[in-house]
């Protein structure tokens, strides 16, 4: 989402508050509000956990049951753009 913002000449804030960056997108394009109720979004959490050493708090579970929304995302985020590099 980061790199569909800094695309899109918006600099990023320094976060990992998933909501945050996806409110963001949305604003430059409506259909990231898919994700707007993901289980994408519950891993913000996981960030501050594994950067403070606290990795294993972590439900590797719900992580793995995360990867395939965390795929879908990064296609659709290339798909928007490389559309606009063409």
């Amino acid at each position: 989402m980061k790199a569909f913002l800094i695309y899109n000449n918006i600099q990023p804030k320094k976060i990992h508050d998933l909501y945050l960056l996806l409110t963001e997108c949305i604003k430059i394009d409506n259909e990231f509000i898919q994700y707007d109720d993901s289980i994408l979004l519950e891993l913000s959490d996981c960030s501050v956990f594994a950067r403070y050493d606290e990795i294993e708090e972590i439900d590797r579970e719900f992580i793995k049951s995360t990867i395939p929304t965390v795929l879908e995302l990064k296609v659709f985020v290339e798909k928007k753009i490389s559309v606009k590099l063409l």
